[in-house]
C-alpha cells in the first residue's frame, strides 16, 4: 500500500534589517505578548474578570478580540520602530547627520548622507547589508 502526502509552503521576503529590529525588540515584546495571550485566552474560556477600583465591571472583558489583535500589532509597530531608532543612533554619524535626531532617520536615509558628505557610508551601514546599496551608488 503507497502513502501519498501534501505540502503547502509560501515565504516571505524578510531582510536582514528588518530581523536585526526584531531581535533586539524581542526581549520587551515578550512580556506584553504574555499579557495579551492571558487576556484572550481567558477571553475565550470566558474566565476574563476585570474590576475597576471601585469594584464594578470593566469594560475591558466586552473588547472584542480583533482589538486585542490590533493592540498587540501595535505595540509591535511601537517597539520595531524604538528598535530602528536606537540602533541608527548607534550608527548615526555627527559630522554628517548631526542636525539629523535619530528618529528622523532610517538606515538608508544615514546611509545616503554619510555618503552624499563624507563619501563613507560604510562606516555607518551593517555589514553585509552594503554591498547590493554600496555598488548601486558607486555606478
Amino acid at each position: 500500500m503507497s502513502e501519498s502526502n501534501a505540502y503547502l509552503a509560501y515565504g516571505i521576503t524578510v531582510t536582514t534589517e528588518s530581523l536585526l529590529y526584531a531581535v533586539a525588540a524581542w526581549p520587551t515584546l515578550q512580556g506584553p505578548f504574555a499579557f495579551l495571550d492571558l487576556v484572550q485566552l481567558r477571553r475565550r474560556q470566558g474566565t476574563l474578570a476585570v474590576e475597576k477600583s471601585d469594584g464594578e465591571c470593566s469594560v475591558v472583558q466586552d473588547v472584542p478580540s480583533e482589538v486585542w489583535d490590533v493592540v498587540r500589532h501595535k505595540v509591535v509597530d511601537l517597539e520595531l520602530r524604538a528598535a530602528e531608532i536606537a540602533h541608527v543612533e548607534s550608527l548615526r554619524c555627527l559630522e554628517c547627520c548631526g542636525d539629523w535626531t535619530a528618529a528622523q532617520l532610517t538606515w538608508m536615509l544615514a546611509f545616503d548622507i554619510c555618503l552624499y558628505h563624507c563619501g563613507d557610508g560604510a562606516s555607518t551601514a551593517f555589514e553585509g547589508l552594503t554591498d547590493r546599496r554600496r555598488n548601486e551608488v558607486s555606478r
